[in-house]
């Protein structure tokens, strides 16, 4: 099981990358003329060199990968079959190759990777069903891959969910954001720093600092807006927000680390337009204060137009998620 473990994220990059590269009109650059290719046998063949996890099994499975693939059509019952094996990487390659043919017989099979037992075949199941996502049983199961235990799972499935329907994802979030299972959600919202184009997660980063009942996750959305310079007017339009307005259900306490936070932010923002802001003001007077400040100040902040949301043109990068910022965060050790 270690070295599963080891080499999953290997082979799952592997597959993604190349197996759905390969174009199924091309035949691969040497092996059986095209008649022989379809034959039976041969489709038996290399289902039969999809299996093992050590290197040279890997380099021979892709290579047999990339042939079914140009068969097409006709490996598609095999294929399919294949994904019943026990050999764990027999089913991410036969997926692999299901999802780059894009035949409408896979669909309910591949339903079933997103329950396998293993991380890799859900991962695979995640990306390669996305050619799928207009049916409603592949949209519904590549949703809930987002809540899948693994981080792993989260990221494939929100960049399939980015690539078909990125403004199908950003609603999800958006509904999310009152779910009480905020550990799952935030986890789903590290993947989509890496997986959305940057003026898009943005704007889900602001719906979280704006309208999340968890301060946890307010405090991981101020944490990287305020890594964002560009960001930076919206940033202050919503703390000010904030001030004026925190959800009933968090105690009292919470509520003053959360306006002192929300304070400090601000200074740091706008340069301590008033000194030593953070001075235990009430909150109606602080948040009256910085009301007149903003609406004074707004077009010196508010200046550029917003870049327009649009899916991802380049392979994402997956960075690690941020440590929080000052130990801010800290003020919400208790609720």
């Amino acid at each position: 099981m270690t070295k599963l473990a080891d080499f999953s994220f290997l082979i799952c990059f592997a597959v993604a990358s190349r197996c759905p590269a390969a174009p199924a009109s091309e035949p691969p650059a040497s092996g059986p003329p095209p008649a022989e290719r379809a034959a039976p046998g041969r489709i038996a063949e290399l289902i039969s060199r999809l299996g093992g996890e050590d290197m040279a099994r890997r380099v021979r499975a892709q290579q047999a990968c990339d042939e079914l693939i140009a068969i097409g059509r006709p490996a598609v019952p095999a294929l399919i079959e294949a994904l019943e094996s026990p050999d764990t990487y027999t089913r991410v390659w036969a997926a692999a190759a299901l999802g780059a043919v894009g035949d409408s017989r896979a669909v309910e099979p591949m339903l079933k990777l997103f329950s396998d037992r293993e991380e890799v075949v859900r991962r695979i199941a995640a990306w390669h069903a996305r050619k799928w996502l207009d049916d409603p049983r592949v949209e519904k199961a590549t949703t809930q891959a987002l809540a899948d235990p693994s981080p792993e799972v989260r990221v494939w499935a929100v960049r399939a969910l980015s690539e078909r329907k990125p403004g199908f994802l950003a609603t999800w979030i958006r509904d999310r954001l009152k779910s009480d299972d905020a550990k799952t959600l935030k986890g789903t919202l590290d993947a989509l720093q890496g997986a959305l184009p940057p003026p898009m997660f943005d704007e889900i980063t602001l719906w979280v600092l704006k309208e999340s009942p968890d301060a946890t996750l307010r405090a991981w959305a101020l944490k990287l807006l305020l890594e964002r310079p560009e960001r930076k007017g919206e940033t202050i339009e919503a703390l000010i927000g904030w001030l004026e307005s925190l959800p009933k259900e968090w105690s009292e306490d919470a509520q003053a680390k959360a306006r002192r936070m929300a304070v400090l932010a601000l200074d740091r923002l706008a340069g301590k337009p008033f000194g030593d802001s953070a001075s235990g003001e009430d909150r109606e007077s602080e948040a009256k204060k910085w009301r007149a400040w903003w609406e004074e100040n707004r077009p010196r902040f508010l200046t550029r137009p917003t870049p327009a949301s649009g899916p991802a043109t380049s392979r994402p990068k997956f960075g690690p998620f941020f440590e929080a910022f000052w130990g801010l965060s800290s003020f919400f050790s208790r609720r």
